[in-house]
């Protein structure tokens, strides 16, 4: 019994090694700047939703170069933020200064929203796929939601 716990323990500290080898070999890299990834000069910055992605990514697909789509999916609560309070730039941030550029072709790369120090560049759009009255709840709005002026579209149903 005692030498298969150790077999054990010596599998799960190779794990956990390999596992934290990969963390600091992926921390090492560093992401490209997001402006050198876009096709055209007015690129669109959406954030919010992760469940957003696969829309959005299908969108890129068919506007093709004509606008370059820079995607962060921290939270739908941020989205709905973005949309409430647009351009202020108080809206919380769940920033990791990383977004996602989703390509023409269909692919997705990450990249740097804040080269060289620079602040990341505040959304154009807002995504949700929650209530707005679920972040208000929650304490996750910066703004009173009575006093946006906010049209709730349903969008596509999501199982």
């Amino acid at each position: 019994m005692s030498k298969r716990l150790s077999v054990a323990r010596a599998a799960a500290a190779l794990t956990a090694a390999a596992v934290l080898g990969a963390s600091a070999t992926a921390g090492a890299q560093t992401a490209p700047d997001c402006s050198t990834l876009v096709t055209n000069p007015n690129p669109v910055y959406i954030r919010g939703s992760s469940a957003s992605q696969p829309v959005l990514l299908a969108l890129a697909k068919v506007l093709g170069t004509s606008i370059s789509i820079i995607y962060e999916n921290p939270d739908s609560c941020y989205g709905l933020n973005d949309v409430i309070a647009p351009g202020d730039n108080t809206a919380p941030s769940a920033n990791t200064d990383f977004g996602i550029y989703l390509a023409p072709d269909g692919s997705a790369t990450t990249c740097s929203l804040s080269a060289d120090g620079a602040t990341a560049p505040f959304p154009d759009i807002g995504v949700s796929d929650v209530f707005l009255q679920t972040c208000a709840d929650n304490g996750l709005l910066n703004s009173d939601p009575a006093t946006a002026k906010l049209v709730e579209v349903q969008g596509p149903i999501r199982r």
